[in-house]
């Protein structure tokens, strides 16, 4: 069976070790790839292909709606599927967000492995994952 890819960019090492929890959890040939900023995660889209994103809106010195701004230029990134998991759910941010094309809007915190997975299986990428 292929190994899977999904990316997390959040500056949070416990948000993203949650993940890392979740989808061992959820399937073993899931590979989870991690940036911490928005320039290392184009970084390793430029180098790695992925089936979707998980995107935090507010990073320690960034803006992760910035990330979908540049998405917009990028013709292999633009394709991949991004959902936005954040503690901040403004609703002009979220709006911001939806005229971008994400899948989804996540509120952190997040209510458990079964919620996340029942929010993530609505996202056709993430049904072909598992």
């Amino acid at each position: 069976m292929a190994e899977k890819r999904i990316l997390i960019i959040d500056d949070d090492p416990d948000i993203r070790n949650y993940f890392a929890k979740f989808f061992r959890v959820l399937d073993s040939n899931i590979k989870l790839h991690e940036a911490s900023t928005l320039v290392s995660a184009v970084d390793l889209l430029e180098r790695e292909s992925v089936s979707l994103i998980l995107l935090d809106l507010r990073l320690e010195y960034e803006m992760g709606v910035e990330f979908l701004k540049f998405r917009e230029d990028m013709a292999k990134i633009k394709k991949i599927p991004v959902v936005v998991i954040s503690a901040h759910s403004e609703e002009e941010m979220v709006r911001e967000c939806l005229q971008y094309g994400i899948k989804d809007f996540i509120k952190k915190p997040f209510e458990g492995f079964e919620q996340l997975k029942k929010r993530l299986e609505k996202i056709s990428s993430f049904s072909r994952l598992t």
